[in-house]
């Protein structure tokens, strides 16, 4: 009936809601090499668009409905959504009698139904929210559990219930981690996690919380960009409030070659550093500097300073290279001496400039 029945348009077409399963006994049909999604997969040479352990695992799902002694094969089991048996056929079906088993089984399961179309709208947000899960994204799968959720819809809502409370543990555990080591005095060490849950679990209380702890850090950093750049490349720093960073050595190609080149680093803060900024943002107060803006030459290198911090306050303020001014200069100082220390070791990427990149997190 697979080659001939289940591909019926007739079929197709009326069995929208209902789920056909092939079950067929752990048989030697051979097996043949397919390309799926960009990649090979092994399937079935009878049942081409499954393998071989799939057909035999529902072959053993169906031995309840079989029945005991000798019996026709092959043959039909129709089963309700709560798994009941609904009636039974024997040999095979041609797509006309197919239909009327489709009706018949239709009339049988009471209750509201749904087509595939229905089924699979409902079930997209779970799917999307799992992926972004196993992603480590973790906002994002907040919120399309919450989304798969709101139908009501018995089973998938008990499912984005059950992947909302793997969050919330997690979550949970970070919070109760990052709280130990504040009690303990480990600032830095207690940051990342306040960073994470601030960032990706500001729906849950979990990340409220540890918003408001990390508001009471000193610095309460949540970035900061320092970008000198001009024809002949430059420098780029990216802070997150974790501490981690990544900084970027522009400067044209070797040999006369056309174009700039450009080294990444990787870093982390240390408590000196730390220290360092936290200093900078009581005395050089970022966030009261003002520099008149004018036109810049088109050749001309420009230094620009983008701060952020969790409680709330943000700012870009952009100068000449060469033009001095105390308090943003101070920033730059501070900055650059961390492009400087990192840049000593080993780059994680070096190749063509890519004016368009930034990393994770940073807007363009």
């Amino acid at each position: 009936m697979e080659a001939s029945t289940l591909i019926d348009v007739r079929v197709i077409d009326a069995a929208t809601t209902v789920v056909p399963v092939v079950a067929h006994g752990p048989l030697e049909h051979g097996t043949y090499e397919a390309m799926e999604n960009g990649r090979a997969v092994t399937r079935c040479k009878l049942y081409r668009n499954l393998d071989c352990a799939e057909h035999e695992a529902t072959h053993e799902a169906l031995k309840p409905y079989q029945g005991a002694g000798r019996f026709r094969i092959p043959f039909t089991v129709w089963i309700d959504p709560e798994g009941n048996k609904l009636f039974r056929r024997d040999g095979w079906r041609r797509p006309e009698e197919f239909l009327l088993d489709i009706k018949l089984a239709l009339e049988k399961v009471q209750g509201p139904r749904r087509s595939k179309a229905d089924y699979a709208a409902l079930v997209k947000p779970l799917d999307e929210a799992r992926a972004a899960l196993a992603a480590q994204r973790y906002g994002e799968a907040v919120a399309q559990f919450e989304e798969a959720g709101r139908p009501d819809v018995p089973e998938v809502r008990r499912l984005a219930e059950e992947g909302l409370k793997e969050i919330r543990t997690f979550g949970d555990s970070l919070l109760a981690a990052a709280k130990a080591a504040l009690k303990g005095g480990r600032t830095r060490q207690a940051r990342p996690a306040l960073d994470m849950l601030a960032r990706q679990f500001q729906a849950l209380e979990c990340g409220r919380e540890a918003l408001g702890l990390i508001r009471g850090l000193a610095p309460p950093l949540r970035s900061l960009v320092m970008r000198d750049m001009g024809p002949a490349g430059g420098r780029h720093v990216y802070i997150r409030g974790d501490g981690t960073g990544i900084v970027r050595i522009v400067a044209p190609r070797k040999e006369g070659a056309l174009g700039l080149h450009e080294r990444r680093f990787e870093f982390s803060l240390d408590a000196r550093a730390w220290g360092e900024l936290s200093k900078l943002l009581e005395s050089r107060r970022f966030f009261d500097i003002k520099i008149p803006e004018r036109a810049a030459a088109a050749d001309e290198a420009r230094v620009t300073l983008s701060l952020e911090l969790w409680t709330g306050e943000s700012a870009t303020v952009s100068k000449g290279a060469g033009e001095k001014h105390g308090d943003f200069d101070a920033y730059g100082t501070w900055a650059f001496a961390q492009a400087d220390a990192a840049s000593g070791g080993r780059p994680v990427m070096e190749g063509a400039f890519d004016p368009e990149w930034r990393p994770e997190g940073f807007s363009k």
